[in-house]
């Protein structure tokens, strides 16, 4: 081999021409990651030019997990914007969906609280449904109401029309 595996094939012109480049490197799997050694890889990326997007800094280093016959990990990332947008608490190992008093929220007698990433990516690999409700909250997406949600704002409504003040029917006698 006489040249540094590193660089790029095609010489000067393929880095002065391209709008990015991400510099692609397999790493090394921990046993504290929620992904195995067997269920798939980690995969780090560095960017190396960014002419796409010019307002940012173009050396910005990230990492992800490849699956195995699933493909790019989606519930990983999704926890830590979760997190970072306050949807999500986490205490320690424990993540939990809190309502507005603070406490994990009831749905359909499952307590949303979970000890560890792994055990909330394996919940919301059970339940689709509930990964793309946070998706949306998360995404701040409007999501549909549901029927009864529906039947609640009606009668809201319907509430606030009868207590408007309507106006009076009397006419004011003219003078001819």
């Amino acid at each position: 081999m006489s040249r540094d595996p590193l660089i790029i094939s095609g010489g000067h012109a393929i880095m002065y021409g391209a709008s990015i480049i991400l510099d692609l490197r397999k790493r090394f799997i921990q046993d504290s990651d929620p992904i195995s050694r067997d269920e798939g890889i980690k995969i780090g990326v560095t960017i190396k030019k960014n002419h796409c997007v010019p307002d940012r800094n173009p050396y910005v280093k990230t990492e992800y997990f490849a699956v195995f016959g699933e493909g790019i990990e989606q519930y990983l990332p999704l926890l830590d914007s979760a997190l970072s947008q306050g949807i999500l608490v986490q205490n320690g190992a424990f993540i939990k969906d809190p309502d507005a008093d603070g406490n994990p929220r009831v749905v359909n007698g499952d307590k949303l609280q979970w000890q560890g990433r792994e055990r909330w990516r394996n919940y919301c690999i059970d339940n689709p449904e509930y990964f793309e409700q946070l998706k949306a909250r998360v995404r701040g997406e409007i999501v549909n109401l549901t029927e009864e949600e529906i039947e609640e704002v009606k009668k809201e409504q319907n509430k606030i029309a009868a207590s408007a003040v309507k106006p009076s029917s009397k006419k004011k006698a003219t003078k001819k």
